[in-house]
């Protein structure tokens, strides 16, 4: 049975493979829901990917990743400044760390196909259940999406830039994730109804809407030189690899 692997460590998950890569400039619109007892939070994103450089772009904060030069810009557009730090600093250690306490869950080639983004996708779905949690985990993966191979590409340089190759693809399988889900359910106790417990749920859904394919200006890539460099900012979020496809992935709880 075709499968791809996951590494089970926080929700949401990233892909990581390697495809020829043939450099056009690719634009896709994504959109997050991540869904908790404190409610739901949206987050919109659109993704460049041209060469050996990726911008993420939100709201108020830009993340943009140049492999040629190995820095990473964090954009602060509210307050127009940016940080420049290399490469290595922007995954957090433990995303490479051999200490995490996680278990492999495999995603099965269900043969059932959908259409994301005007795109025909495979669905994929694997799941682990103990007596404390319950994890459910999808993800539609096409091969012949427009992009496929810049992004995988990309992603596969950035990998080995912060020295995680390991996580790579074993069999070549590669393809472009359009929608992962995964849905995580934890027993915890209820303070209202002395030693019963409750079931408490998490679950995270995104999704690429829209895909082109069109030559990217190199101002795309770079911090506007109207803004301030700065040495030291707020946390902000680290650059998200591209959404590309898996043989191995990894799924963090």
């Amino acid at each position: 049975m075709q499968h791809i692997t996951l590494l089970v460590v926080a929700v949401g998950f990233s892909i990581t493979t390697l495809v020829p890569a043939s450099w056009a400039g690719v634009v896709m619109s994504e959109t997050s829901v991540d869904t908790s007892p404190a409610g739901a939070r949206t987050v919109n994103r659109t993704i460049y990917v041209q060469g050996n450089k990726q911008k993420v772009e939100k709201a108020e904060v830009d993340s943009i990743t140049d492999l040629d030069k190995g820095v990473v810009y964090i954009v602060d557009k509210l307050h127009k400044r940016y940080l420049e730090m290399p490469i290595s600093r922007s995954v957090p250690d433990e995303m490479g760390s051999g200490d995490s306490q996680g278990e492999t869950i495999n995603l099965d080639n269900t043969h059932g196909t959908r259409v994301v983004a005007k795109q025909t996708c495979t669905e994929y779905r694997g799941g682990h259940t103990n007596e404390v949690e319950r994890i459910a985990v999808s993800a539609c993966v096409s091969r012949s999406a427009p992009g496929t191979s810049e992004v995988i590409a990309f992603d596969e340089k950035f990998s080995r830039a912060v020295g995680s190759e390991d996580q790579g693809p074993q069999n070549g399988t590669a393809g472009l994730v359009l929608e992962q889900r995964s849905t995580v359910s934890f027993r915890v106790p209820d303070p209202t109804r002395g030693d019963a417990y409750r079931v408490a749920s998490f679950a995270s859904k995104t999704e690429i809407r829209e895909i082109r394919l069109r030559p990217l200006p190199e101002a795309t890539f770079a911090p506007p030189e109207s803004f301030s460099r700065v040495t030291s900012a707020p946390a902000a979020p680290t650059p998200r690899p591209a959404p590309h496809a898996p043989d191995k992935d990894e799924y963090r709880v």
